[in-house]
């Protein structure tokens, strides 16, 4: 695992965090703490997610020249504190509506390319993909996030899939697999059998 590879899952990150000024809360959302199952498995140990904050953010990405986008951010946090999220942007259909599409989205953001987006395939003009962190310990100075390093780097078979969505309940449901790198020891991590099961999500918008 190299440095230039690093920087760009950070790059990725911030690829992710699409800025939204002014944003509003849907006060109409219930309560989603506690709705919905979410289970994996991390480097071989079991992970169930006892709590959420999941939510789903409508605006304008002053970084990528005012565009329009949506971002899914799907935050499982476990009994002991450990804390994975599944952050998911996609610019390709506005902000209409409190759905986000189904299909697959792949790791690392940047390194994948997206037959639906045209001819670009790296960078700021990804229309689609995401990034998954993991906290192990909770900690935000402990992190494990996905990246292009190592034996994973393109590897398209990482992703989040998206496989139902219900925008009126306001809830989603899905699988993932993907790689970690941890940005301590530069190690690498799989994550396997990524399931979420009809957890809810909280609209968001600019």
């Amino acid at each position: 695992m190299n440095f230039s590879i690093l920087s760009r899952a950070f790059v990725c990150l911030m690829l992710t965090a699409v800025v939204f000024a002014g944003c509003k809360k849907d006060d109409d959302a219930a309560d989603c703490s506690t709705k919905g199952t979410l289970t994996c498995t991390i480097d071989g140990q079991n992970y169930t997610a006892t709590g959420f904050n999941n939510t789903l953010f409508k605006g304008v990405d002053n970084t990528q020249g005012g565009t329009e986008a949506k971002r899914l951010d799907i935050r499982g946090e476990a009994a002991n504190g450990a804390l994975i999220i599944l952050s998911l942007s996609d610019y390709r259909d506005g902000i209409a509506g409190n759905n986000f599409r189904v299909g697959k989205y792949f790791m690392p953001y940047n390194l994948i390319a997206y037959g639906v987006c045209g001819s670009s395939t790296t960078g700021t003009n990804a229309c689609a993909g995401g990034l998954v962190t993991y906290y192990p310990t909770g900690s935000q100075t402990n992190v494990l996030a996905s990246s292009g390093g190592g034996d994973y780097d393109r590897d398209s078979t990482h992703y989040v899939e998206i496989t139902a969505n219900d925008p009126a309940a306001q809830t989603i449901s899905g699988r993932f697999k993907v790689a970690l790198t941890d940005f301590g020891t530069f190690d690498e991590v799989l994550v396997t059998d990524g399931v979420f099961t009809n957890v809810c999500y909280t609209v968001i918008e600019q």
